[in-house]
């Protein structure tokens, strides 16, 4: 058994390991069947090109040419169908707004600009494309760093709790099999269903944690049978009859409880509820094969079981709460409202340049355009109007009608891009997540207009994630309701404990929301 859990961990690490660079750093927070898609999808098909510039190049030089160079450059690069020039920024700052030809590759065409410009010190690329480039770096180079961190840190808090350097590496050990294993079936996954690369770091967190619960489970239990003078065999038995029974239905209610985040169409989420599931019910696998296979061997070396005196504290403590149930939860449950009150108050942001660091190139590039140009920083309102040519002049009608509306700076021209096709750009006043914004959103969307008007842009595309979210957690949240409660039935057989434990995970929910608010 163990020599197949080291054969496990090698092929893992050579298969697995390369995951954080195949999987996705682009839009993973949409719902591919919002409205905001299918309007960026229909301007794509008629004009040939991306509505909304995806590189953006920043120009900081004396030289009154080089933004005129830089231009033609990005232009001539493959996979750019136009650009645009704005000299307008302060102290001779310009930007060129590079757009994407339709269908190109999105990946291939960024490595192009940066091989084009690399090494330009005048130059500072940034734009939606190498943000999400950028993003997923972070996210691999922080992967890298917490492990460096967490590993030696658990080792430490191993040997404080397990009381023994062979004790203290299971856990460790049983989280690398849990961690390398979920990348593994998340490569595979990939294969079949691009999946996002935030999912690394809950598989790493899931992994490490469950690892070190139900290692604890079973060797806390193993040596407590082996102080009672069973053989280590004996032992492993009993303690799989017990704890391992606890550890199997706490991974199941643990994966079903992630996996309800299928039900979402971001691929965000569902790739969180993925790889949330694989690493539960690997962690279950491991700690109910190698792990017990590990103590079979090693046997009393493992250490048996604290004499009573250590565990005084805990017999104290349990009987001053069973004195007073009725009270203790009562003042518990007051704490962890009150602990979950800040989440009221909670303000929702996307995914943009501004999470990554101040020295990032595409953070760069976002704050100086949203200082030194104005209104540059603030991507527009964008209608695809489905209309003729001919109706142009009921076109230009709508787009007045569109300027007039709170919360719009300006509109700008209409563009007919062909194919019965109109594109027009209304930019807002205040940044594009602020309310003000997200109202002229659905204040856009109610006007009339001369055809089937489907709004995008980046404040649409927010609109349309929070809609998605609100529709499908109903049945996110009776999914994980109904799971829990039917596992937990299955392994109690109470109906008492499955509520009870619901209610349990509602204020523990509620208080890390509100602390979560509150620290950040």
């Amino acid at each position: 058994m163990l020599l197949g859990a080291v054969a496990f961990l090698a092929l893992v690490g050579v298969f697995g390991g390369p995951v954080a660079g195949l999987l996705s750093t682009g839009d993973d927070f949409q719902d591919p069947g919002a409205q905001s898609i299918a309007a960026t999808e229909r301007l794509e098909q008629a004009g040939g090109a991306e509505p909304s510039p995806t590189i953006l190049a920043l120009v900081r030089s004396g030289d009154s040419g080089a933004a005129q160079r830089v231009e033609a450059e990005l232009a001539g690069v493959e996979g750019i169908a136009r650009t645009a020039l704005d000299t307008s920024g302060e102290g001779g700052a310009a930007y060129v707004a590079a757009f994407m030809a339709a269908g190109a590759d999105r990946e291939e065409t960024a490595e192009r600009v940066a091989e084009a410009f690399d090494g330009d010190r005048a130059v500072t690329l940034g734009g939606g494309q190498f943000t999400g480039v950028a993003i997923g770096e972070q996210v691999g180079s922080d992967l890298a760093r917490a492990e460096l961190l967490a590993f030696p840190i658990l080792f430490l808090l191993s040997l404080l709790v397990f009381r023994g350097f062979v004790a203290a590496l299971l856990p460790l050990g049983v989280g690398a099999l849990t961690i390398m294993g979920t990348f593994l079936g998340l490569r595979l996954v990939n294969e079949a269903t691009l999946l996002s690369i935030f999912a690394l770091n809950l598989t790493i967190a899931l992994g490490l944690g469950l690892a070190i619960d139900y290692t604890l489970f079973v060797v806390s239990r193993f040596r407590e049978e082996l102080a009672h003078g069973l053989e280590p065999r004996a032992a492993v038995t009993r303690t799989m009859r017990t704890a391992g029974r606890t550890v199997l239905f706490s991974a199941l209610t643990v994966a079903a409880a992630l996996l309800s985040l299928l039900v979402f169409p971001q691929r965000f989420l569902y790739s969180m509820g993925l790889a949330g599931g694989l690493a539960a019910l690997i962690a279950m696998v491991v700690s109910l094969t190698a792990l017990p296979a590990v103590l079979a061997l090693m046997g009393h070396r493992i250490g048996v079981a604290a004499p009573r005196r250590e565990r005084g504290f805990w017999q104290r403590w349990t009987r001053s709460v069973m004195r007073r149930p009725g009270l203790v939860a009562a003042a518990t449950a007051a704490v962890l409202v009150v602990a979950g009150l800040p989440f009221l108050g909670a303000n929702w942001v996307g995914v943009d340049a501004s999470v990554l660091p101040a020295s990032a190139a595409p953070r760069v590039v976002d704050d100086t355009l949203r200082t030194d140009f104005a209104g540059a920083g603030t991507p527009p309102v964008t209608v695809a109007l489905a209309a003729g040519e001919e109706r142009a002049d009921e076109v230009a009608a709508y787009a007045q009608r569109l300027g007039a509306l709170p919360g719009a700076a300006e509109v700008m021209p209409p563009r007919y891009l062909g194919d019965q096709t109109w594109q027009v750009d209304v930019r807002p006043a205040a940044p594009e997540l602020a309310e003000a914004s997200l109202a002229l959103v659905d204040a856009v969307r109610a006007t009339d207009a001369p055809g089937e008007a489907l709004v995008g842009g980046q404040s649409a595309r927010f609109v349309d994630q929070q809609a998605g979210l609100g529709d499908r957690l109903p049945i996110a949240l009776a999914v994980l309701a109904l799971t829990t409660l039917l596992l937990l039935f299955a392994m109690t057989g109470s109906v008492v404990l499955p509520v009870k434990a619901l209610i349990m995970n509602l204020l523990t929910v509620c208080a890390a929301f509100g602390l979560l608010v509150l620290i950040f």
